[in-house]
């Protein structure tokens, strides 16, 4: 075995592919030619391995940078976006609503004694491109396993900026082609919260409002579309919504 063979075997080279090498050799390249040759290339191969590790290792720990820091900036985006669009009402004080906005006595006979009168909501930030909004109120502890709406409202215009108190069961009181649908009371219109009596533990009364990007600029439902119905579009077609929680008992 040659110097050059001995060479290329410590460095991994099978002595079989060294001799096969060797026959391509020029004539008269001798043992001599083939060292020189498998030198340089075993040189040209090391620059080529260190520079494509150094290439690996740069890609790879880009690589964990990006994913590192891309979450995060999405993160701040999201949350910086969602935090613009608020949803308030006046009515609503140290997180109560006054018994006037409560359930009436008639006609359902729940045992609330409010007035059943809508509170006034507000709202600001919407996301830019919102076409129309869709309000749902939704009582989350209701004792029928999917909770109870009691408010439902679509296509209120995106110009508009609150739903003012008191607004009738005729939608007297309401935006220009906004539309009360169904609740689980079984009509349109706002029907007042009826939480359980103290010390029983407070219902968790919902206000959602959904910004809207429907082509049409209207959900294309009737006043006695489902509030699933409803919900479904709602979601469907939403690109950011506000919400508002508040804890109820009598």
């Amino acid at each position: 075995m040659t110097q050059a063979e001995r060479s290329a075997v410590a460095d991994g080279v099978g002595i079989s592919a060294v001799r096969e090498m060797k026959v391509l050799q020029p004539p008269g390249g001798g043992a001599m030619a083939f060292g020189d040759l498998y030198r340089e290339v075993s040189s040209m191969s090391r620059r080529f391995l260190s520079l494509a590790s150094v290439l690996t290792t740069v890609l790879w720990f880009g690589g964990i940078a990006m994913a590192q820091q891309s979450p995060s900036a999405v993160t701040e985006t999201a949350s910086s976006s969602a935090a613009e669009f608020k949803l308030t009402s006046p009515d609503i004080v140290q997180g109560k609503l006054a018994i006037k906005h409560f359930l009436s006595a008639s006609p359902h006979n729940f045992g609330c004694l409010g007035d059943n009168l809508s509170p006034r909501l507000c709202w600001q930030g919407a996301p830019a491109g919102t076409k129309s909004f869709v309000l749902m109120v939704h009582d989350l502890d209701a004792p029928t396993g999917i909770g109870w709406m009691h408010w439902v409202v679509i296509n209120i215009p995106a110009s508009a900026t609150e739903l003012p108190q008191g607004v009738s069961a005729d939608g007297t009181g309401l935006p220009a082609g906004a539309l009360q649908t169904r609740t689980d009371f079984g009509d349109p219109g706002y029907f007042g919260p009826c939480p359980p009596q103290s010390p029983e533990p407070p219902h968790r009364y919902l206000f959602t409002l959904f910004a809207i990007t429907e082509d049409k600029d209207i959900l294309k439902l009737g006043a006695n579309a489902m509030p699933a119905l409803v919900a479904l579009h709602a979601l469907g077609k939403s690109h950011g919504k506000a919400t508002l929680e508040v804890k109820l008992n009598r």
